[in-house]
């Protein structure tokens, strides 16, 4: 018996490279992968970064009654609700199918664990204090105030948490 391989090739038809659509997807599927704090950053630095900052931290689920924005910058919720809003942020990270939609998670995630050593004195994360303070950093030096005086607070913390 023989097998027809071209039955199985699964190569893009006029394609002069000869690329596989699997390859093809395994390609734009690791462009998701980069190193989310750096697209996080190149997001934030377009001109409406400030705008997208701001229409993300709208969009946190945080109930009818709460202002994401107070909540994180002045501390209007408490610890249980700043890890609830961190595995939020992590669980859209993984379920994400475009860039953007992961850039908002992955911010949504950092401000958090910002949030919950600035106001709770808690590192709401298991990676380790330099990953977090890295990250936290990165984003820090491209926002404005008052996103840039929070995460200062938080940067501070962590670096006497380090000491």
């Amino acid at each position: 018996m023989t097998v027809d391989t071209n039955r199985y090739d699964t190569t893009v038809p006029g394609d002069p490279l000869g690329i596989d659509s699997a390859t093809i997807h395994g390609l734009l599927h690791a462009s998701l992968e980069n190193r989310p704090v750096e697209s996080v950053v190149e997001r934030l630095e377009r001109p409406d970064g400030d705008t997208w900052l701001e229409a993300t931290v709208a969009a946190i689920p945080l109930g009818d009654d709460i202002d994401p924005r107070s909540a994180l910058l002045d501390g209007a919720i408490g610890l249980d609700a700043l890890d609830a809003l961190k595995r939020h942020g992590k669980s859209e990270v993984r379920r994400a199918t475009t860039i953007d939609e992961r850039d908002a998670a992955t911010l949504c995630y950092l401000l958090a664990i910002a949030a919950g050593v600035v106001h709770q004195g808690t590192l709401l994360s298991s990676r380790p204090a330099d990953e977090v303070l890295a990250a936290l950093a990165e984003i820090h030096a491209v926002v404005d105030a008052p996103w840039s005086e929070f995460l200062l607070r938080a940067l501070t913390a962590l670096e006497a948490h380090r000491a």
